[in-house]
């Protein structure tokens, strides 16, 4: 979190003013003309003179008495104030949404001031040396922090207690967001007395007097959640014993219950009271380690919500019974009694138990002679024995050789080559048991019809077919802004379908709500926040996350851990070298009121996301290359039943036809197919393997294929 773009101005200039006059008076370094934001004191100079200033506090208030009556008066009380500063070591131990957390001998969450501190100290943890002072009701620092020469590294045992000391601050609410720092003033975590859950309170209906109808109308009508998905409003303690329930599917389970976002504190309690956990600390901090904010659910500052869209969570309910499967498996036959291992199998057992195509392949092929000679009752050559299980199944590894039996005591070959049982051999009691074991298995699990599942199948892509057609209508609008963490001046729309692109700001941004309510997913990064800034009620629109769907990544080569960026995503898919504007850059066209540059900027930003948002929607997923890291991941804006790259190149070959293509860099934004190219797909060493060629014959590789369509579409 950074401070306000006049916030930010209104630090530098008094801190510089201050630094000037101190410099003046003990002359610690050569002087120099007074510092203006263009021409700020130089880094190594402003230290020197910042040692002398804190050493003697003597000075800033000298300062206040003789040039108090030059300062405006919030300029004198945020000089007054730092006479609560803080300095010392301290170990960076995380950043977070609202601050960054220092922890010396106490912990505190502290802002940064033009550049986020993330950007500045993107490892963590790790040590710096700096000055904490209070800027209204916040924390930052004079912006002259010092960090060791080497990088250093922490093991195990130490992080474990950076863990320990931040949990114990978090849980007691000692996290020091302000100074000076008053007791009380930060609002403890969600920790609850053992034993002891709070409830949470749901509304007690008379359904009396409620219809079927009404009551339906009840149990779904109410909860968005369930609604998209069809479902009845599940309860937490009927999932509790199910197989799937791990703690990431029963926070799935009590949203939908709860039918909308949620604290991790209040799921928590949740927990304890339907009894997952026995004490809400255990549940809490289960929650923390089960990465909550994966698809399908999202976070939103505190709060952690479900997008009802996200097929995932289709998925969910069905995988913890929530809504019945779309086929119906046959109904299970009754029990039969089991036949004992003396009685001898018979071909209708072989043929129901290794029928459909079952696989034999963990079978010996003594074990599977010794069930068909069993079953008909006499010798037989080779070839018809292999002949009676091929037409039961493909999936077997008995092969009619002169040696197949050689070795082995069960079966004996005759004088004229056929097979037989040995008399007495132990293994043809083993051959029936486990042949009447795969047949209990096939009962309890009868397969589907062929007719039935060719039914299904149709039925399948007819539903897909029609929600293909239905994504397609949709109108999307990629949504950009700055700033991101207060009420963006300035905002940047970009219609995904029409490649158009608008671009509001001042009195114009009262009338978004109108722009966008032509569209039906609205995309961008922190699309939430970004509603949220500007005052947009988003919780019945779809919603698509443009940032990365996953945090970090190990890089394999050096084993350390890759923080993913936006940014990074928009240059491994689309070779934007610089896709997206620096927040100290921008923040800098803000203060000076240099609108048209930061206008011109965002523009550019929200290309360079278009481009991100088409990619993913070419291909499925986006690409992260950095060194020899070449990664695919999953784009959340794009549904798996809207075709791909892939479909493409298939429908291309069964019609015999190239594509065209654009290869590369992303499009250009003017004419986005002025590179495209002719490619042909031919066919690679699997049915799905399907290779890219150029009219030269090079290969092409797909992942750098930015647009492309059908050859015949283009002409």
């Amino acid at each position: 979190m950074l401070l306000a773009a006049e916030d930010a101005a209104l630090f530098y200039r008094v801190w510089g003013a201050l630094l000037a006059w101190v410099n003046d008076r003990r002359n610690v370094v050569p002087r120099f003309r007074h510092p203006t934001p263009d021409h700020p004191i130089a880094p190594d100079l402003a230290r020197q003179i910042r040692d002398v200033l804190w050493a003697d506090d003597s000075l800033r208030q000298q300062y206040l008495a003789e040039a108090g009556h030059t300062l405006a008066a919030a300029e004198r009380d945020l000089i007054a104030s730092w006479q609560h500063r803080v300095q010392g070591q301290f170990v960076i131990y995380n950043h977070m949404k609202q601050h960054s957390i220092f922890m010396g001998d106490e912990v505190y969450g502290v802002h940064g001031i033009f550049t986020p501190l993330d950007v500045m100290f993107p490892s963590v943890p790790n040590f710096v040396g700096a000055v904490l002072l209070p800027f209204r009701d916040v924390v930052i620092t004079d912006g002259l922090m010092t960090s060791p020469p080497m990088q250093m590294s922490f093991g195990p045992g130490i992080r474990r207690m950076f863990k320990n000391q931040y949990s114990r601050a978090r849980e007691e609410g000692q996290i020091r967001t302000r100074l000076p720092w008053l007791p009380g003033s930060e609002p403890t975590a969600p920790r609850m007395p053992h034993g002891k859950p709070r409830r949470i309170e749901r509304p007690q209906l008379d359904t009396a007097e409620l219809g079927d109808g009404q009551l339906r109308s009840l149990e779904v009508g109410g909860n968005s959640y369930c609604t998209q998905l069809d479902i009845a409003v599940p309860s937490l303690e009927a999932v509790l014993a199910h197989p799937e329930a791990n703690t990431y599917a029963l926070l799935i389970v009590a949203l939908l219950e709860h039918g909308a976002a949620m604290t991790l504190a209040d799921v928590a309690t949740r927990f304890a009271e339907a009894g997952v956990v026995p004490h809400v600390d255990d549940a809490y901090f289960s929650l923390k380690r089960c990465r909550p904010a994966r698809p399908p659910v999202y976070r939103d500052g505190d709060l952690y919500g479900l997008d009802p869209y996200d097929a995932e969570l289709d998925l969910w309910a069905f995988r913890l019974g929530l809504r019945p499967a779309r086929v119906q498996r046959p109904a299970q036959a009754p029990a039969a009694p089991r036949a004992p291992a003396s009685q001898a199998l018979t071909l209708a057992e072989l043929q129901e138990a290794w029928g459909n195509n079952a696989s034999l392949n963990g079978w010996s092929a003594q074990r599977i002679a010794l069930a068909i000679l069993d079953a008909h009752g006499r010798s037989m050559q080779p070839a018809e024995v292999v002949a009676f299980v091929s037409a039961c199944t493909k999936w077997h590894r008995l092969v009619a050789g002169p040696d197949t039996f050689r070795r082995t005591g069960a079966v004996a070959i005759d004088t004229d080559g056929a097979w037989s049982i040995v008399s007495g051999a132990p293994e043809l009691f083993m051959a029936r048991d486990t042949v009447r074991d795969a047949l209990e298995r096939v009962r309890r699990n009868p397969r589907t019809p062929p007719a039935l599942i060719e039914e299904a199948r149709r039925a399948y892509e007819q539903r897909q077919a029609a929600h293909v057609a239905e994504l397609a209508r949709m109108r999307r609008v990629i949504v950009h802004g700055f700033p991101r963490q207060q009420t963006p001046r300035v905002v940047v729309l970009v219609d995904a379908e029409r490649r158009e692109l608008v671009t509001l700001e001042g009195d114009e941004l009262a009338r978004i709500d109108h722009h966008l309510a032509a569209y039906d997913v609205l995309t961008g990064v922190d699309i939430r926040g970004m509603l949220r800034a500007l005052g947009i009620d988003a919780r019945d629109r779809r919603l698509a996350e443009l940032g990365p769907s996953q945090k970090s990544i190990i890089a394999s080569s050096s084993g350390r851990t890759l923080k993913i960026t936006t940014a990074m995503l928009i240059q491994g898919s689309c070779g934007i070298s610089r896709p997206l504007g620096e927040d100290k850059q921008l923040r800098g066209y803000l203060a000076k009121g240099e609108l048209a540059k930061l206008r011109a900027r965002l523009e550019a930003d929200a290309k360079a996301l278009y481009a991100l948002h088409q990619y993913g929607r070419l291909h499925g997923a986006v690409r992260l290359r950095r060194g020899a890291l070449d990664e695919m991941f999953k784009a959340p804006w794009h549904h798996h039943d809207e075709p791909t790259l892939y479909h493409l190149r298939k429908e291309a070959r069964d019609l015999d036809m190239g594509l065209i293509a654009v290869v590369g860099a992303a499009p250009a934004w003017d004419n986005p197919w002025a590179r495209a190219q002719r490619l042909e797909v031919e066919q690679g060493n699997s049915e799905y393997d399907l290779v890219l060629f150029d009219e030269w014959g090079r290969y092409i590789d797909d992942r750098d294929v930015q647009l492309a369509r059908l050859e015949a579409e283009i002409n």
